[in-house]
């Protein structure tokens, strides 16, 4: 009866792309050099943050420093027209927002009105 069962691979079910334990990241020295001059001078990361936040568009944050040309410029132009759009929200009065859902709902065709339910 073995024999049956002898070609049979024993063990757990291997996956691909395993996310098992990984192994943690070491320092290198650079990275402890930086931590070292940081904590020994406060005063002087502060100032070189502060003088990174004047210097404006050519100092980018760390979440889009690895974004191309084309991807930087979507992201700016997304953020402008986010903050227009709010801007233009800012502005409109409850009563302003409700004029214009009022008027954008009487422009629809009959096909959006919705029917009236009744009981019998």
């Amino acid at each position: 009866m073995s024999d049956a069962y002898s070609n049979v691979v024993g063990g757990s079910l291997k996956l691909k792309g395993k996310r098992g334990k990984t192994k943690k990241r070491t320092h290198t020295e650079a990275e402890v050099v930086v931590a070292q001059d940081t904590e020994a001078a406060p005063e002087a990361a502060a100032m070189a943050t502060t003088a990174a936040s004047e210097a404006g568009a050519s100092a980018l944050p760390e979440d889009k420093a690895g974004l191309t040309k084309a991807q930087l410029d979507y992201v700016r132009a997304h953020e402008r027209n986010m903050r227009r759009k709010g801007d233009e929200q800012k502005a409109k009065t409850y009563r302003d927002r409700i004029a214009g859902l009022n008027e954008y709902l009487s422009n629809l065709s009959e096909h959006h009105d919705v029917p009236r339910v009744t009981k019998h």
